[in-house]
């Protein structure tokens, strides 16, 4: 259950950087109200596991790197408009099952 919650949080990550260029710790702090050393560890271990995917900025916002795609977030403009209605995220549970910790990078290249 734990290992979905983070890959829940890393799917959010991924939908705020794919629609709005960036993310930003505040606001997954907002969206789950977890603490910002909780996010920062979750984005520290998917740059770890995923190095050419997810990039810091020197202001402190996360952004794709030119050639990423997400990994955990399936794209779909749907959940995000959603989200920006409701402020409720909820990413496609067939899409969380099948893309886990032990996935690869994918690029816009493959």
């Amino acid at each position: 259950m734990a290992r979905q919650l983070v890959e829940e949080r890393l799917a959010f990550i991924e939908m705020l950087a794919l629609w709005q260029g960036e993310v930003r710790n505040c606001e997954v702090v907002k969206q789950f109200t977890i603490s910002r050393q909780q996010v920062y560890k979750d984005i520290s271990q998917y740059q770890a596991r995923y190095p050419a995917v997810l990039t810091k900025q020197m202001d402190g916002r996360y952004c794709f790197q030119d050639t990423a795609l997400p990994i955990f977030y399936d794209g779909d403009l749907d959940t995000y408009l959603h989200w920006l209605q409701t402020n409720e995220f909820s990413p496609p549970a067939n899409y969380l099952a099948n893309n886990t910790w032990t996935s690869y990078p994918r690029s816009k290249d493959d």
